[in-house]
């Protein structure tokens, strides 16, 4: 990777309300919307399916609402990470902070070794070039 800087950040609170922190976080370090990069778990896809993408709504995430509040635009990058739905009967909280199964475990250093991918591409080529790479996978 070329010389750049980047900032990461995990939260420590709940990703519920992780808007007002990460609009902080960019103040303090004078990053602008269009180079925040948010990291969210996505129910609409199965498990392991990893997209890219600028802007768009919250989808019923919680999470990316608070951000999308506290940072005043929905104009910010996306790498979408697919968790898969919940059984039947099973609570949405409880799935999303539950364990993998086993299956899961297995796939999860390809899975974050393809999203640690994606970002490097989008880091040195841009959101274009970086979708299709990640997309043609």
């Amino acid at each position: 990777m070329a010389d750049r800087s980047v900032l990461l950040a995990k939260p420590l609170w709940t990703i519920n309300q992780s808007g007002p922190p990460v609009a902080g976080l960019m103040r303090s370090h004078a990053v602008p919307e269009t180079r925040l990069l948010v990291v969210q778990d996505d129910l609409d896809f199965p498990f392991g399916v990893v997209r890219l993408k600028r802007a768009g709504g919250p989808g019923g995430h919680n999470g990316v609402r608070s951000v999308s509040d506290a940072v005043g635009t929905r104009d910010y990058l996306r790498l979408r990470v697919g968790v898969g739905r919940p059984a039947k009967g099973q609570k949405m909280g409880r799935f999303v902070l539950g364990q993998f199964t086993p299956a899961e475990a297995e796939q999860f250093p390809e899975l974050l070794d393809r999203c640690v991918t994606a970002v490097d591409n989008l880091i040195e080529h841009g959101l274009d070039k970086a979708q299709t790479a990640l997309h043609t996978l």
